[in-house]
């Protein structure tokens, strides 16, 4: 529903799913911290959604695509928004706060290695990441129950903030929660300060 509402908003053509990118390469662009250590296992990361600022991007897997965008940074620069997605209702259990914190490490690895690349290539293509919760999960009586409240996000993010450093650019994190007649917004602007919208 979430990619539906992107694609109606940017086009079909602009809005791409888990794309592939090498962790070593982005791992050279953005040097291992605490918060990134966790992800060095495995080869491959894919962003949940992506936005690019033209259309009809090469973005088949990196081996196979056009030899220009290969690179994993040459890839993130082609984009104008990534965004990692969790839903709390899609499991038998809410979504853990460690999954959150593993999605916003995600992020900081793909905004520093965007910067990184743009500034040691002379690009001047921005990036926009963003963290969504959609806060869904009911318990065994069907009732919902908010499992993300602004205190619980910001003790997740203690964690980051102390290890993020001032250069990179933060991401936005969105909850989308069930409200009493719509659903309620609530943003947390560059993991910062709410705005709340109902």
């Amino acid at each position: 529903m979430v990619c539906l509402c992107i694609i109606q908003e940017f086009g079909l053509s602009h809005v791409y799913r888990e794309i592939h990118l090498w962790k070593s390469e982005l791992f050279e662009l953005a040097p291992t911290n605490r918060m990134t250590r966790s992800m060095e296992k495995g080869n491959e990361l894919f962003p949940d959604v992506s936005v690019s600022w033209l259309p009809d991007i090469d973005v088949r897997h990196s081996s196979t695509r056009e030899n220009n965008l290969k690179p994993a940074g040459a890839l993130l620069c082609e984009f104008a928004i990534i965004s990692e997605l969790k839903v709390t209702g899609s499991t038998l259990h809410p979504t853990p706060p460690k999954a959150i914190l593993t999605d916003i490490s995600k992020l900081f690895l793909f905004s520093e290695a965007h910067q990184n690349y743009t500034k040691n290539n002379n690009k001047l293509n921005e990036l926009k990441c963003y963290m969504v919760v959609l806060d869904n999960a009911r318990n065994a009586k069907g009732v919902f129950k908010k499992n993300y409240t602004k205190e619980k996000v910001e003790k997740i993010l203690r964690e980051p903030l102390v290890y993020w450093p001032d250069n990179v650019p933060k991401p936005d994190l969105a909850i989308l929660s069930p409200g009493q007649n719509s659903a309620k917004f609530s943003l947390l602007k560059d993991l910062s300060y709410w705005v709340d919208f109902q």
